[in-house]
């Protein structure tokens, strides 16, 4: 018969976990951070004439933190007796040139957000 085992793995799973949890707060802190520069840069570049949509611009953290979500919610339009019109704003009509802010943000802040998830995630691991 012949045993094979390995011994002393504890540390070496302890270190990774320690890793995985850093990597874990980490990623979690750059979306938080990245969700609130989305919203900001947004509002920044969002044409103002009553500033309502510029004011209506909203984020929200989706999976537990490892995502989020920013533009308009049509029931906030409704329910201020409004069309929800962003969409016609962003994206332009037959008459009417595209005035877009959302993706003007997304043009700026993706790529830095791409880097600063990158980066979060080799850190945890020094």
């Amino acid at each position: 018969m012949i045993d094979f085992s390995i011994t002393g793995t504890t540390a070496a799973v302890n270190a990774c976990k320690r890793v995985n949890e850093k990597q874990d707060r980490n990623v979690r802190r750059v979306v938080r951070e990245f969700s609130l520069y989305t919203r900001d840069l947004t509002r920044f570049f969002c044409p103002v004439g009553s500033g309502f949509m510029q004011r209506k611009v909203k984020t929200e953290l989706l999976d537990d933190g490892y995502a989020f979500e920013t533009g308009w919610n049509a029931e906030d339009f409704f329910n201020a007796n409004r069309s929800f019109y962003p969409p016609f704003v962003e994206f332009g009509t037959s008459k009417v040139p595209a005035r877009p802010s959302l993706g003007r943000a997304m043009e700026i802040a993706g790529p830095e957000f791409t880097e600063a998830i990158a980066t979060a995630v080799a850190t945890a691991a020094v």
